[in-house]
């Protein structure tokens, strides 16, 4: 079986393009008519149309013949600018699809990408085999019974992955590791082949366990160590995906960075690392359910943040994270008191200082809201840690934090 990874084309329909344009233009000579003419004053533009569309005049009856001859022009012209575009454009469509790799489904281990470093950033997606269930006993999840659909979820990250405007760069994309398990062996029932959970706060959330030593000895079983961990589930009563941080309480050796933090934390020198290992692998529980591109990405920057070194944390709450060393969240003490213009500084290993604003556009918040988020790259776009809307993107600050973490960790000796 191949994963292939498609970017996008974009498609003109010659059919829609020409019946759009065709109207365009009709109103448009129409208009310009009807101006023309009430004005008592005729025009370069209705000149023009006298020339080359017979019988037209701006009065009436010649503005109608003016207005279907402006149909028939635009409608040839969409047409053919959507034909030509098409004929270009032929080659980047054959060529969209790239095959990534070419797996065996029936293998328990398959190596996607092979990816680079000592070892490589390594992101591994696992078909969940059972459920812990809340309030005890275990579930087997459905996904050990869906063999397709576990690949197609593994092939929705894997796009996700490749046309996120981070994770795409060249210098991280192409050399990270992926690599998927689906055990058909394991059948046992049991704590330590119970991934995810249930959760007593939300019903319908499915998330990872929260003793992280389990996902890793599972994990361990088929790959020597693991950056992030994608649980894939079938449960079809847990369809909200959710994320545990990385742990790096025992790593000292990475690169150092210095960063503003929420001032209550008591941390005067806001002192950080990016380790170039972890303890354990953040995880994120992923439903197959969920179809959206976004889920994947919001997910994963959560896993691959840590408590010790930063969180990357949801900014569609108000109040939450308060005790946690945030990146991309802070809080006022009051909802009366105003957003401060400047967010904070970042600077990598005693590098150059970079400064982040404030978002101060949150138009879409309750004006009660207390916490505030740095700014977004452009109003055109939702932060991928907040709801999103139409198109979206981790903003600036979040973006230079994974970008430097995930090099840090690829790069590491």
């Amino acid at each position: 079986m191949k994963i292939s990874l498609s970017s996008r084309v974009l498609i003109l329909k010659p059919q829609a393009l020409s019946i759009t344009l065709g109207l365009l233009w009709a109103m448009l000579v129409l208009v310009v008519s009807i101006v023309a003419d009430v004005g008592g004053q005729r025009g370069i533009l209705t000149d023009l149309f006298a020339v080359i569309y017979p019988g037209y005049t701006p009065a009436f009856p010649g503005c109608l013949l003016g207005l279907l001859w402006g149909f028939i022009h635009g409608y040839l012209f969409g047409f053919l600018m959507a034909f030509f575009y098409g004929v270009f454009v032929e080659k980047r469509l054959q060529d969209a699809s790239q095959v990534l790799a070419e797996v065996d489904p029936e293998a328990a281990l398959n190596i996607i990408q092979a990816g680079q470093g000592n070892p490589p950033y390594t992101i591994v997606f696992v078909a969940n085999p059972f459920i812990a269930e809340f309030g005890g006993g275990f579930s087997r999840d459905e996904i050990m019974d869906n063999k397709a659909l576990f690949w197609q979820a593994v092939t929705r990250c894997l796009r996700a992955f490749a046309s996120n405007e981070l994770l795409q760069l060249p210098e991280i994309f192409h050399r990270l590791r992926f690599t998927a398990i689906f055990d058909e062996s394991v059948s046992e029932a049991s704590n330590a082949n119970a991934l995810c959970e249930a959760t007593a706060d939300v019903g319908n959330i499915l998330a990872p366990r929260a003793d992280l030593h389990i996902i890793k000895d599972f994990v361990s079983r088929h790959v020597e160590y693991a950056d992030v961990v994608f649980l894939i589930s079938a449960y079809r009563e847990l369809t909200r995906s959710a994320a545990r941080f990385t742990d790096e309480q025992n790593q000292t050796e990475g690169k150092p960075f210095a960063f503003t933090f929420q001032p209550n934390l008591g941390d005067p020198a806001n002192q950080r690392l990016h380790p170039y290992r972890c303890d354990l692998p953040g995880v994120v529980a992923f439903s197959a359910w969920d179809d959206r591109i976004k889920t994947v990405m919001h997910e994963f920057a959560h896993a691959m943040s840590s408590v010790e070194n930063g969180v990357i944390h949801d900014e569609y709450q108000d109040r939450s994270g308060e005790s946690l060393a945030v990146i991309n969240k802070k809080f006022r003490a009051g909802s009366d008191d105003p957003i401060p213009n400047h967010y904070g500084e970042y600077q990598l290993d005693g590098g150059p200082v970079s400064r982040y604003d404030s978002d101060r556009n949150r138009s879409d918040k309750d004006p009660g809201w207390v916490s505030y988020t740095p700014e977004k790259e452009s109003p055109d776009f939702s932060c991928i840690m907040d709801i999103a809307y139409d198109r979206f993107r981790y903003d600036n600050l979040i973006f230079d934090f994974m970008y430097d973490r995930l090099l840090t960790k690829i790069n590491r000796p």
